[in-house]
């Protein structure tokens, strides 16, 4: 059973960190694996019923921003850390670092003694110097984005072979394990953090891959255990190591006794230690999108915001499903003027839904509940594809609350096309050991530039427009999808399921459709026009987006 846990944003200089955090008492830090926090989740889980567990996100990975420098060192990796502990307001703490995060977990021991009351190294990683060079060289190829999506299906492709080879390129006999590549949920995982990643994915492995373990562990200046469940030559040179301080352990069991040896060991070094207080949260002005982690009912949400709290207030809707990373662009332009707000919905973009209801009324509600937090009391709704139902129920729910809305490109579809794209247009993504999935997924985002509805490639469903189909675009709006797979098609049902049309018509706030020849739905602008509707054409691409909300909210 996996701990309940809170998560949470902070700015460390110029930098968001993001972490999630569970229990209470005195302070212990997990460092896991860069590409999933998984296979720590038990030591989280144990860990929490007598401390605070922390656990952060590598810089560049998950929600956390990378790095400034353009090839970081674990040095840099543990001082950012040390950077983050001052931030969240912790001295001292215990701490447990567990494959890659191992690396870092050593690095911030050696450089920052006096922060780790107690450490535990659990399965280094750990390669000989002719393995290191190689893996440097062929271990992580880079991630560029082709037209067909093939990028996608090999990355998971190596993945599911580090099931089967460690590493993955060395498929002999020597390198064989008896891992488990039947765990399609788990490489998804691994795989959406990594994607969003992008092409700095390699940057944390070569910074561990380049690290001195063995001289790290031999100036270790606090009590240490370091284990493993296989040997390995870490473990052989540190068993022949003369400089071995006497306070580190090293150590080979059984996974099953993991649990009981660290909980055992933490128990015995971190009394003294000051409970966690969590830091007080503190409005950050000083950077042009800003990213927080917010509690709405029993959803942790993402929320960017931009401009000052003090002006006019809109609301930016993504499309649904996806989130909205998307609206960057459009929320530093009305940020000059305005309070700009957007939301990842539960189940979209990087807020999970983790039992939340995937209604366009209870996304509504949701909404409401954000801006009587924030203390909005009117708004502007911006609102993209499928993101309309959810602005249009809130205008019908809160009518004072909602001054007007700008809908870009609105899925205004008629009940026969409604019931249709209910089951064919947001298609459930079901996890394929060979990846094509993640191609079937590629396919659906392209072909909406193609073919209306994607779904149908029949001559007459051909789109005669300027497609927009530049790979790395593409990609985006791609991993934006991944990330939340497991709701997909429930979300995409909910917004078909909606009357948005109907809804439109009993409005008394003012509503502006814009669409371009590009954009998705933009076959249903007539419908707009003839339900007498505001209707503007705009300019295709994020600028076109811009120019018509700026137009439409008669801004600047």
């Amino acid at each position: 059973m996996a701990p309940v846990m809170s998560r949470h944003l902070l700015r460390v200089g110029r930098r968001h960190v993001h972490y999630r955090r569970a229990g209470s008492g005195p302070p212990i830090l997990v460092l896991p694996a860069t590409n999933s926090a998984r296979p720590v989740l038990r030591y989280v889980e144990a860990f929490s019923r007598d401390y605070t567990v922390l656990l952060f996100d590598t810089p560049g990975y998950g929600l956390s921003d990378p790095l400034a420098m353009a090839a970081p060192s674990a040095a840099d990796y543990a001082d950012a850390l040390a950077d983050t502990l001052d931030v969240v307001g912790i001295r001292r703490c215990g701490v447990l670092g567990s494959h890659g995060g191992a690396t870092f977990a050593l690095a911030l021991a050696q450089r920052h003694p006096e922060r780790v009351a107690a450490l535990v190294i659990d399965e280094h990683p750990a390669y000989t110097p002719d393995e290191v060079a190689d893996m440097l060289a062929h271990y992580l190829p880079p991630f560029v984005p082709v037209w067909n999506g093939v990028h996608l299906a090999d990355f998971w492709l190596r993945y599911r072979e580090q099931a089967v080879f460690r590493p993955w390129n060395r498929p002999a006999k020597d390198h064989r394990i008896a891992g488990d590549a039947r765990d399609l949920d788990y490489i998804q995982d691994v795989c959406n953090i990594q994607f969003g990643a992008g092409g700095g994915y390699p940057l944390a492995y070569k910074a561990s891959l380049s690290s001195d373990g063995v001289g790290a562990a031999e100036g270790l200046k606090m009590p240490a255990i370091i284990a493993h469940r296989r040997d390995d030559v870490f473990m052989q040179a540190l068993r022949q190591s003369k400089a071995l301080p006497q306070s580190v352990a090293v150590d080979l069991f059984p996974l099953d006794q993991a649990v009981p040896r660290y909980s055992a060991f933490f128990g015995d070094r971190m009394k003294g230690i000051a409970a966690f207080a969590p830091p007080l949260a503190k409005p950050v002005l000083d950077a042009t999108i800003r990213r927080d982690m917010v509690r709405i009912g029993e959803s942790d949400v993402l929320v960017r915001s931009a401009g000052e709290p003090a002006a006019q207030a809109v609301l930016l809707v993504p499309r649904l499903p996806g989130g909205a990373s998307g609206f960057e662009g459009l929320m530093a332009d009305l940020g000059k003027d305005r309070f700009v707000v957007a939301v990842d919905l539960p189940g979209n973009g990087d807020s999970a839904a983790d039992g939340a209801i995937l209604t366009v009324s209870a996304y509504a509600s949701l909404l409401a509940a954000l801006a009587d937090g924030l203390g909005l009391r009117v708004l502007d709704v911006f609102a993209h594809n499928g993101g309309a139902a959810i602005a249009a129920a809130l205008a019908a729910a809160r009518p004072g609350l909602v001054r007007r809305l700008l809908l870009d490109s609105p899925p205004l579809l008629d009940p026969a096309q409604r019931a249709a794209f209910r089951t064919a247009y947001t298609e459930a993504i079901e996890l394929r050991p060979d990846g094509a999935h993640l191609l079937a997924v590629w396919r659906a985002i392209r072909n909406e530039q193609l073919f209306w509805p994607w779904f149908d490639e029949s001559p007459a469903a051909v789109r005669r427009i300027e497609a927009d189909l530049d790979p790395v675009r593409l990609n985006a709006r791609v991993i934006d999808v991944l990330r939340q797979h497991r709701s997909h098609a429930a979300v995409g049902q909910a917004v078909f399921d909606y009357p948005l049309a109907e809804t439109l018509a009993a409005l008394t706030a003012p509503v502006t459709v814009g669409w371009s020849e590009n954009d998705v739905f933009t076959e249903t602008a007539a419908r707009a026009g003839s339900s007498g509707l505001s209707v503007v054409e705009r300019l295709p691409g994020p600028n076109g987006q811009i120019a018509f909300a700026r137009a439409a909210l008669k801004v600047g």
